[in-house]
């Protein structure tokens, strides 16, 4: 036999045997990951290592769907509870208001999930877990309601903010324009009252670049969810995520030094100083949850989020709102009928005002936008069971909160706006429980009763002042969303005509 056959055999047998090797590594690995311990959810399988990502971003690609709509198919296939891998990460998907309300009761699963990518971030009111977060949120809550919030009283303040807002509105009547940075100015300015105990003037330069870093982020809150289910990804930061991160922390500490300079402990005037304070009487606390809430990380953290949540998914539902009225003119003028026959037109209505057909409206918004359409992320704490499904330790919990806001068999023809749907025979305000746009249990929205203020004051004063309508040339209005962490619809310019 010549020295080149065999070479050539044993070339043939050193290949067959790596392909076997490689056959029988690929066979125990995909044994592996399809191996779902006893009892999970239902669900598709995905690829090994990778999971359910790639299907989702060829579903994505050939569609241009959402993927809360793409999960939505899915809880058609697999259930109003079913699970998938994304990435090494095991996801639970709840789809039924039922499902929801049994998960999220369950302390177990009142966790949220660690952002490697800001793992100080555990340490906000928004993204905290544990007693730190239970600390937080009592404290937050509680310094919110002694600033007013949630109480009627607090309408002034917002309605005193909306005479800026239709001030700039009054500037561009009768011409197009994209209503959301007025929008935006005056939902920050809310917020900037009582945590800052300040308002900004639309054009000041110091305002203006807060705008700019909060729309930074919540870009890089989108950005980063991929984040949770490749970790891999938290090393290699972009620049302008570790800029804007920077930038905002500065931001935070130049107004927390100022108020610390200017503290005095018998006039409060913020949730800044509230928390200067709290940090004076803590001192000689030895709780360790307390020393973990009252410190400058987690000051800088909370008040990041609650800007974060609390103005950007408002701004998104008045922007969705006058869209929808320049879609529906008839709807828009029966608001106004309602709005002149109950306030008339010689002053500017106010939460107590009887307006059936105004607050089902923006029912109907919040109903058929479903602004923060899969929730926010809860992660499972221990392992525990949901329906008789087993749920591991670090399981990821998401609400499809849009799949619910358009389920059929609650919301007939779902895909339509009918504000009826909140209206009952008598023409009163009908709220069924599958009517959830702050989610639902113990980590529910903490601004719903700011978020409810604001809505209501501010979309009654835009529609007794103003008409909203598409303008000259454009024939229909596009009602697709933009992909991102939230149901926010594409770029659009209305006219605004003053009223009379």
């Amino acid at each position: 036999m010549s020295m080149g056959m065999s070479m050539a055999i044993s070339w043939l047998l050193n290949f067959q045997m790596v392909l076997v090797i490689t056959v029988i590594f690929l066979a125990v690995a995909w044994l592996i990951w399809v191996w779902h311990p006893v009892n999970l959810p239902p669900g598709p399988i995905g690829f090994p290592i990778l999971g359910y990502l790639p299907n989702l971003g060829v579903s994505i690609y050939r569609t241009r769907m959402q993927p809360f709509r793409i999960f939505a198919q899915l809880s058609a296939k697999y259930g109003k509870v079913y699970s998938l891998y994304m990435g090494r990460k095991l996801v639970v998907i709840v789809s039924s208001c039922e499902a929801a309300r049994e998960a999220f009761k369950n302390p177990r699963l009142n966790d949220r999930p660690m952002m490697n990518a800001f793992p100080q971030a555990c340490l906000g009111v928004l993204c905290g877990s544990g007693k730190l977060w239970q600390y937080q949120r009592r404290f937050t809550l509680h310094q919110f309601r002694q600033f007013g919030i949630g109480k009627s009283s607090f309408q002034d303040k917002i309605a005193e903010e909306t005479t800026f807002l239709l001030q700039e509105f009054d500037r561009n009547a009768d011409n197009p324009f994209d209503p959301a940075a007025d929008l935006h100015n005056c939902l920050s300015n809310v917020l900037c009252s009582v945590v800052f105990g300040k308002r900004f003037h639309y054009s000041d330069d110091e305002f203006r670049r807060i705008i700019t870093i909060l729309e930074k982020q919540f870009e890089i809150a989108g950005q980063g969810a991929l984040m949770l289910f490749i970790s891999i990804l938290s090393h290699f930061q972009p620049k302008h995520i570790r800029q804007t991160s920077a930038q905002m922390r500065d931001f935070i500490s130049n107004i927390v030094n100022n108020h610390v300079d200017t503290f005095n402990n018998s006039k409060l005037r913020d949730y800044i100083d509230v928390y200067i304070s709290e940090l004076e009487n803590s001192q000689n606390n030895n709780s360790s949850t307390e020393q973990l809430l009252i410190s400058n990380t987690s000051l800088y953290q909370t008040v990041s989020q609650l800007f974060a949540a609390g103005t950007e998914t408002t701004v998104t539902s008045l922007r969705w709102s006058l869209l929808l009225m320049a879609a529906y003119p008839e709807i828009q003028s029966r608001i106004q009928r309602e709005i002149d026959s109950t306030v008339g037109r010689n002053r500017l209505p106010r939460l107590d005002d009887h307006l059936p057909l105004t607050e089902a409206t923006i029912m109907e918004v919040q109903r058929y936008a479903s602004i923060v359409p899969l929730g926010v992320p809860h992660e499972a704490a221990e392992d525990t069971t949901l329906l008789g499904y087993n749920i591991p330790k670090g399981a990821l919990i998401l609400c499809n909160i849009w799949a619910i806001h358009h389920d059929p068999e609650v919301w007939p023809n779902p895909e339509q706006f009918r504000p009826e749907r909140f209206l009952d025979k008598d023409g009163k305000v009908d709220r069924p429980q599958q009517y959830v746009p702050f989610s639902i249990g113990n980590r529910k929205c903490l601004g719903e009763h700011l978020a409810k203020m604001e809505l209501s004051v501010i979309f009654s004063h835009l529609l007794h002042q103003f008409t909203f309508k598409l303008p000259e040339g454009c024939d229909k209005v596009n009602l697709e969303s933009s992909l991102g962490a939230t149901n926010v619809p594409k770029p659009f310019q209305i006219v605004a005509t003053k009223r009379e």
